[in-house]
């Protein structure tokens, strides 16, 4: 059976980027993976989902596209994206896991009224409701990558990190990080 994994975020982020080096660190361990990529009509700043799966072989693989409750691990880059339905359909009750970035970026409508807030704790409330808190981890993968690394381009990554960590990723820390090194782009980052 593929491990499903649900990429949301927001376009120019690396979120598409994620998805393939999660594939190529399948790759190298000797699996099978499959992406399926949607940018929408904006790719900078619009909501965009990598769909992940990985399987020990491409006979275990189903549609690219993940349908209700295929997810087994929703790396959560943006929280509103995460919540939306292209997203958030794919979470099983049962099986699924939600790594999220506690720092909720600026949406379209805070353009027209900044004093518009999105609440991350009704953000949280929403996955919980869903899977349950042992299910879910949040971290300021935002802050935590502008502090350390002086970018907030590096969060992405720092979520992955947090999945490993957790052990809800279903790829080893080596194959991750040859599949860093493979993509060439900001690899000591």
């Amino acid at each position: 059976m593929a491990y499903g994994v649900m990429i949301p975020g927001i376009g120019g982020t690396g979120v598409i980027t994620v998805g393939a080096v999660l594939a190529m660190a399948a790759h190298l361990e000797g699996r099978a993976a499959s992406t399926y990529d949607m940018t929408g009509l904006s790719q900078k700043n619009g909501a965009v989902y990598s769909h992940l799966q990985i399987a020990q072989n491409t006979a275990q693989l189903r549609a690219n596209r993940l349908g209700l409750g295929d997810a087994d691990l929703v790396l959560g880059f943006d929280m509103v994206a995460a919540l939306g339905d292209e997203a958030f359909r794919t979470l099983d009750p049962a099986r699924s896991r939600f790594v999220g970035n506690h720092r909720v970026l600026p949406t379209a409508m805070q353009a027209l009224n900044p004093e518009a807030k999105v609440d991350f704790g009704l953000l949280a409330r929403k996955v919980s409701a869903k899977l349950g808190d042992e299910r879910a981890a949040y971290l300021d993968a935002t802050g935590l990558a502008t502090a350390l690394m002086g970018d907030a381009v590096f969060s992405n990554f720092l979520l992955v990190g947090a999945a490993l960590q957790l052990g809800w990723l279903p790829v080893g820390r080596a194959a991750l990080q040859r599949a860093l090194e493979l993509n060439g782009v900001s690899v000591k980052a």
